[in-house]
């Protein structure tokens, strides 16, 4: 699971700001929470709540960017830029980003550094009794990077290896180290596995099509989860009664003469005795989305991931969102202790979280995010209506101005 994580100087965030996933013994509540083989004891939701524009996707995406560059940024393997931007009003080029996550029982610090155009520095390293004791380190020397510390425990890395990664065009050591198989030896394939709705522009916004399309391919391949996905729709009482898929004949658009066969996803809905199909184009929004978002889910229950998500709420009931809530706070739907961090603008739902669960965003004066868990405002406890006093004001990160 994720420990914690800490971004600086990356798009609105300038100075060093920080969400925390484990909590102490006394803050061990419920379920929402799970304890680890090292005693460590995590939450599996985390919510972030703000103003607009206060930079609540701008964590998700240093987190997303974060966990995608030490897994994929080597695949891109022509032409890669890195992609990060620094706080307009910041001095230094570099943006810095940090993790502390736990695998198998041991636990792992990973920091790294970037300018917009390269690596600058980078260090995984394992917890010992005292810090973290190097696996590797890489720094910019006088312009030139240099691996200038790799443990044994890694197995040997050869000079052309060494070579390969020095030269080639920007990317994490952690990636590079992930392709040749040396991170295999500690059963690290990838920090930690994701799925999230940010990018590089903010919260993604799927074309109707194109959630037609992939939610056709994910559920024809993947029986199981077309099931889970019919039974939470059930559930929450829409009158659906199952996914089926239609095959018909339509024209080749490429060749008049000939037909191509195409395959599409049906939404069930049975009244009574009556039953009929729609189009998952034809239904509306809010199942299109709630589809989507079970899809991602489902497949980080599987995997024992987090899943990033911004606007959990979006098109969706409170009601419906604070069911998905609940796949991740159930022990026995989560049982490899899944992880979710979403931002919302429904108030509601965070009576679903603990204080240490909750964070709220805001900017500052000089237009800079500040990132606090509602557990460090003084008077605040569990029993509190979260809802109905972040809505008064009364922990701040609300809008202000002299219509409000």
């Amino acid at each position: 699971m994720i420990i914690d994580f800490t971004v600086e100087n990356f798009l609105s965030i300038k100075q060093a700001q920080s969400i925390y996933f484990n909590v102490t013994d006394k803050d061990f509540l419920n379920d929402s929470t799970r304890e680890l083989l090292n005693n460590l004891k995590c939450n599996t939701i985390t919510t972030l709540i703000g103003n607009n524009a206060s930079g609540k996707t701008n964590m998700l995406r240093a987190l997303a960017f974060l966990l995608w560059s030490a897994k994929h940024s080597y695949e891109n393997k022509t032409g890669l830029t890195i992609d990060v931007a620094p706080h307009r009003l910041s001095s230094s080029p570099v943006s810095s980003f940090t993790i502390h996550f736990e695998k198998q029982g041991k636990e792992y610090e990973y920091i790294l550094k970037l300018s917009p155009k390269q690596l600058e520095y980078e260090f995984l390293g394992i917890k010992k009794v005292r810090g973290y004791s190097y696996l590797y380190e890489v720094k910019r020397q006088n312009g030139k990077l240099n691996i200038v510390k790799w443990s044994s425990i890694l197995g040997k890395l050869n000079q052309y290896d060494k070579e390969r990664f020095l030269n080639m065009h920007p990317c994490s050591f952690f990636s590079f180290l992930s392709s040749t198989g040396h991170l295999n030896r500690l059963g690290l394939n990838d920090l930690y596995a994701f799925k999230s709705n940010v990018g590089q522009i903010g919260k993604g916004i799927e074309h109707p099509i194109a959630i037609l399309v992939k939610e056709y391919t994910n559920l024809k391949k993947d029986e199981r989860k077309k099931q889970r996905i019919e039974q939470f729709l059930q559930e929450c009482d829409l009158a659906f009664s199952g996914f089926e898929f239609e095959e018909k004949t339509i024209p080749d658009p490429e060749n008049e003469n000939k037909e191509r066969k195409m395959v599409s996803l049906k939404v069930k809905h049975k009244v009574q005795n009556k039953e009929f199909s729609l189009s998952l184009l034809q239904e509306s929004n809010g199942t299109q989305h709630l589809v989507s978002l079970l899809d991602r889910v489902f497949s980080v229950l599987d995997t024992g991931g987090i899943l990033i998500w911004d606007e959990i709420e979006d098109s969706l009931h409170p009601y419906l969102a604070r069911k998905v809530l609940q796949l991740f706070t159930s022990k026995a739907l989560n049982r490899l202790n899944a992880q979710l961090i979403f931002t919302t603008h429904a108030p509601l739902l965070l009576d679903n979280c603990t204080k240490t669960q909750i964070y709220l965003v805001e900017k500052n004066a000089q237009l800079a995010s500040e990132v606090f868990c509602l557990a460090d405002v003084e008077g605040v406890r569990n029993t509190d209506n979260f809802a109905a006093k972040y809505l008064t004001g009364t922990y701040g990160a609300v809008p202000t101005g002299r219509w409000f």
